[in-house]
This record gives structure tokens, C-alpha cells and sequence, in this order.
């Protein structure tokens, strides 16, 4: 409960902030509505049903997207790390790519995969390069000793992937899955702006376009909301399979 309280507190004062700042006229309602009409919208979009509409279609992107991205950045990593020249041959693109901005692939992508694929291939490609470059990093801090005791026991180099470098490194993988959504949830509300006439995304930026600031408010709590409870869950399975792991919580 004290833990609880102590993380309202900034949240508290930001609402407060927002509150003062509406009712004092400090910005204009029209583009920055208050917190009362952002909630009473919130709540005539979950009575109506486009609330729950948006959200399933936003989510079955984002879910779909980011089990792509983790198969696939898992896989090359895993690959890329075991066989030496699989690593010579793929890694030299894949860092050459790596830094090239994701939202300049949205042209790409859509010849390639259509409207519809495109915005599940850019939630794909930002989720994939997170999980590949902190599963490789993980693969190759494994302990050394570790290694020379599973080469002693003639394990195979799948072995000592499935039962020691990846659940070594489950605690950075975690980590990296949790970041991976949230760059997912940007790329998403990115994509949806394009050619869209649903998902949260659309519902944010078509809201701002025709002025009605209490749904774009509504729109913008709401993906801050489901943000906010797929990272606790991510972290609590987190705690739990990495429970093993002595943890450092603060001086």
C-alpha cells in the first residue's frame, strides 16, 4: 500500500497540474480538453462499444506484430551467435540496418505487404531488432565456465542455447521485451494513421482533426492505460521464471 502511494503521488500532481491548468485557461480547450471531459468521453466510447472496437483492432496488430518480431529476432540471433559464419555472412547487414529509422521503412513496407501488412511488418522490424541485438548480447555474456562444462559433457551447441544461455540471460531478455513494447505501441499508433479508419491510433488522430479534444485525451489515457498494465504483466512473469535471480533494489 506505501509502495502504491508513493507512485499516485506524480500522477496526482500531474492531474492537479491539468485541472489548474484547464480551469485557468492556460491553453485552449479546443486542443487540450479537461480532465472531466476527457474521462466522460472515455466513457461514452466504452458505453457505445468503438472503445472496445479500437482496441481489439489495435491490439491484435500489436500482439501479432510483436510475436513475429520476438520469433524472428530470437531466431537469427540464436543463429547468428552459434554458427560462425552465418555471423560473417548476416551480421554486418543487420547492423547496417539496424539504425536506419523504422517509420522510413512505412514506404517499403507497403509495396511489399499492402497497408494492412505493412503496419504489422514495422511493428515486427522494431520488435525484432531489440530481441535479436539482446539475445545475441545475452548469448555472449553466457559465463565461460558454464560453457566448458557443457562442452565436458558433450552437449550440443542447442543444448547449451535451451539450458543455459538463454535462460541465463532471461532477466535482459525480459528487459528487452518490455522496451520492445513500448516502442511497439508507437510504431502502432504511427502505422494507423495511414490509410486507417480504426484502431486507437485512427481514433487519437482523427479526434485532433475534427477538434474533439475530449476523445483524443480519452484516446491517449486509454493507450497510456493498457501500456501501463501489459508492461506490469511482462514484469511480473518477469519476477517470477527469473525468481532465481538475486535482485538490487536501491542504495
Amino acid at each position: 500500500m506505501l509502495r502504491l502511494g508513493y507512485g499516485l503521488l506524480l500522477p496526482a500532481a500531474l492531474l492537479g497540474v491539468w485541472s489548474l491548468g484547464t480551469s485557468l485557461h492556460w491553453w485552449p480547450t479546443s486542443i487540450i480538453a479537461g480532465p472531466d471531459a476527457a474521462v466522460k468521453a472515455l466513457w461514452r466510447l466504452a458505453v457505445s462499444g468503438a472503445l472496445l472496437q479500437h482496441t481489439q483492432v489495435s491490439l491484435g496488430r500489436l500482439a501479432l506484430g510483436c510475436a513475429i518480431g520476438f520469433i524472428v529476432g530470437v531466431s537469427t540471433a540464436s543463429i547468428v551467435a552459434l554458427t560462425p559464419t552465418v555471423n560473417m555472412i548476416v551480421r554486418p547487414t543487420i547492423d547496417f540496418l539496424a539504425p536506419v529509422p523504422i517509420l522510413s521503412w512505412i514506404p517499403v513496407f507497403i509495396v511489399f505487404f499492402g497497408i494492412d501488412g505493412a503496419r504489422i511488418a514495422l511493428i515486427a522490424t522494431g520488435t525484432g531488432l531489440i530481441i535479436y541485438s539482446a539475445t545475441l548480447t545475452a548469448i555472449r555474456d553466457t559465463n565461460a565456465d558454464y560453457i566448458d562444462v557443457a562442452r565436458l559433457y558433450a552437449k550440443s551447441r542447442f543444448d547449451i542455447l535451451k539450458h543455459i544461455s538463454l535462460p541465463g540471460g532471461a532477466w535482459s531478455l525480459f528487459g528487452a521485451v518490455r522496451i520492445a513494447l513500448g516502442l511497439s505501441w508507437v510504431l502502432l499508433l504511427a502505422s494507423e494513421l495511414i490509410a486507417s479508419s480504426e484502431g486507437l491510433g485512427w481514433l487519437i488522430w482523427d479526434s485532433r482533426n475534427f477538434s474533439r479534444a475530449d476523445e483524443m485525451m480519452a484516446g491517449m489515457m486509454w493507450v497510456g492505460l493498457l501500456g501501463f498494465l501489459l508492461d506490469r504483466a511482462v514484469g511480473s512473469i518477469q519476477a517470477r521464471v527469473t525468481a532465481w535471480r538475486p535482485t538490487f533494489s536501491g542504495l
